[in-house]
């Protein structure tokens, strides 16, 4: 399967002058969309068998033709349910406002030492330029879920991060699932911001109103597909950021975790 070169790492935002002057990802063809929401949707059932499906569809939709190196590239999804959020807790939330992205990255890894580097490390260490702090805590050792001790996983994160040199700290549930598909053994995982996040950059105060993120794990052959999709509701203040431009960031943020990651394995 086609690899993606590696990229240097950039600076999580333009100068302001050039903010709305990014190209923004392609929409994402509706099945690929379809399937994220579903997906992220499922990660709470009580049982696999929804999942599996979706896993299933999404294997053959990135094996057919050219899906997973347009993949790789990125594309700009909003599709994301009320139902399906009104469902992760008591917080009101409203998905009329989304902007997201999703895009694959072909890891040269096995999925065990994917997932403890995503679960059991230390998050600082593995993806070295994206956080100032990170905590997580877990409803149970973390160690029993790389080798399907635990089948399910879950817990909260608190993370410090630098925007435009200010610090932003988010709050996040976190779960983390097997799941049995027909090329084995793949994850899921979801993420969920618990309340909105705020931070001020030249005098504008910024609001992180909502975040949601889905990852999948998929092996084949020795190496991992990981898909990440983010969908995200923000208030940039003054800031002229234009949509095009936050969709775009959000796709190079994930090509850069992706190298990241692949940099963290490859060393360990």
């Amino acid at each position: 399967m086609w690899k993606p070169p590696r990229r240097l790492a950039l600076p999580l935002l333009a100068p302001l002058a050039l903010l709305s002057a990014c190209r923004p990802p392609p929409d994402a063809p509706e099945k690929l969309e379809d399937l994220c929401g579903y997906l992220y949707d499922h990660v709470g059932d009580e049982d696999d068998e929804a999942l599996a499906v979706g896993l299933n569809n999404l294997r053959a939709w990135l094996n057919k033709g050219d899906n997973f190196e347009a993949t790789v590239a990125g594309y700009s999804i909003t599709q994301l349910d009320q139902d399906t959020v009104d469902k992760l807790d008591d917080r009101p939330r409203d998905t009329s406002d989304l902007l997201g992205a999703a895009s694959v990255y072909d890891h040269g890894h096995k999925l065990r030492p994917l997932l403890d580097a995503i679960v059991v490390k230390n998050q600082m260490e593995v993806f070295t330029d994206n956080y100032l702090a990170y905590e997580r805590t877990f409803d149970q050792p973390p160690k029993c879920f790389p080798d399907r001790d635990c089948l399910e996983l879950a817990g909260m994160s608190i993370t410090t991060s630098s925007f435009v040199g200010a610090e932003i700290v988010t709050k996040n549930r976190q779960q983390f699932r097997w799941v049995e598909t027909d090329d084995g053994w793949a994850m899921v995982r979801r993420n969920w911001l618990i309340t909105p996040a705020e931070t001020s950059v030249f005098g504008t105060d910024i609001v992180l109103e909502a975040q949601y993120y889905l990852g999948v794990a998929l092996p084949y052959g020795g190496r991992t597909s990981h898909l990440i999709a983010t969908w995200m509701e923000a208030d940039y203040g003054a800031i002229p950021a234009t949509d095009d431009f936050i969709k775009s960031q959000i796709v190079k943020s994930m090509q850069e975790q992706g190298e990241q990651l692949e940099a963290y394995l490859d060393e360990n």
